[in-house]
């Protein structure tokens, strides 16, 4: 007996909390207490699960579609085994060309409004002692190296570049194509 009032009230706080997250009253907790039965207490707490699941689902694709991404890319089939975590962790590409003092000052803005506030994805093959040669100001870079390492995670990818072996691979299949 105990049992049951313990997964009941646990149900009711659960029916609660998704209550809250879609913004509805608490009256179907108050029903739940007053007259439902186990069954359906537990049908209510299905029916409350999949609609969240579904907003939560239709907000995903909402975001990406606003985000409009030139070209859509996932995690999905990505070959892992390369990636290297820093062993603190739980178990945008540039350097090639120096910026021009506006572009280093835009960037230092858009890293300085992002701090701590948004998330920033930086990908290069530049160590951060040459960061320098990028931005032509030695303290800029200390400053956005500092924003960016103060919260972040530095993925070290070790092996072949992902798109090298990608295009070697093509290359192979191509030449092992009969030709007619």
């Amino acid at each position: 007996m105990r049992k049951a009032r313990v997964n009941r009230s646990q149900s009711r706080t659960e029916i609660s909390l998704l209550l809250k997250r879609m913004a509805f009253s608490q009256t179907a907790v108050r029903l739940c207490e007053e007259e439902a039965d186990a069954a359906e207490e537990a049908f209510l707490l299905k029916v409350l699960e999949r609609e969240m699941a579904s907003r939560e689902e239709a907000r995903r694709v909402r975001f990406l579609h606003e985000a409009a991404f030139p070209v859509y890319k996932s995690f999905e089939g990505f070959d892992f085994s390369s990636v290297k975590l820093p062993p603190a962790l739980p178990k945008e590409e540039w350097g090639y060309v120096p910026l021009d003092r506006q572009g280093a000052q835009l960037l230092f803005r858009i890293i300085a409004e992002s701090y701590e506030r948004r998330s920033i994805v930086l990908t290069t093959n530049l160590e951060f002692s040459k960061w320098g040669t990028i931005f032509t100001d030695d303290q800029m870079a200390a400053a956005i190296i500092d924003k960016l390492a103060h919260h972040g995670h530095i993925v070290l990818f070790e092996g072949e570049s992902y798109r090298m072996k990608h295009a070697l691979m093509r290359q192979r299949e191509e030449e092992e194509l009969p030709t007619s």
